[in-house]
């Protein structure tokens, strides 16, 4: 029961994810702490115990970096808050698995392939010929069966 009645805190929190932070503090009925870092100031959702204030963030901050959390202009506490650590995690391909993978051995090869994937089928070409070839065969019959 004593080891449960004092939480440690942790060494960072994760930003996007809902944190429950308890900071040892008794402050007034009326005051409030402040998550201060450089440029910004938030108040965070807080629940006030006797010998302890509980924060509560989720979307505060949105960047990583050290926070301070102060009473007024005392700083209580620092705190710090990183990204997830599943965005670093790189999964990387099996060449093996790809079955559509072209591997080129030479330079060459592989800029030709490129620009033949990258020309553009010339089909739009005879469409605009038949659309103007068909423009004046139209004018042509009004003028004449007129």
């Amino acid at each position: 029961m004593g080891l449960q009645s004092l939480k440690l805190s942790k060494l960072y929190y994760t930003i996007g994810q809902p944190n429950t932070i308890a900071i040892q503090t008794s402050i007034g009925q009326d005051d409030i702490l402040t998550l201060d870092s450089d440029d910004t100031s938030v108040i965070p959702l807080q629940k006030t115990y006797s010998k302890s204030v509980v924060l509560e963030t989720e979307d505060f901050p949105n960047t990583a970096g050290i926070l301070n959390v102060k009473n007024k202009e005392t700083i209580l506490q620092n705190l710090s808050f990183n990204y997830n650590r599943v965005e670093s995690n790189l999964s990387y391909y099996n060449l093996s698995t790809l079955n559509n993978a072209t591997v080129d051995n030479s330079l060459e090869t592989t800029i030709n392939t490129i620009k033949s994937s990258t020309n553009v089928n010339a089909l739009w070409k005879w469409f605009v010929i038949f659309a103007l070839a068909f423009l004046i065969i139209e004018m042509l019959l009004l003028k004449y069966l007129k």
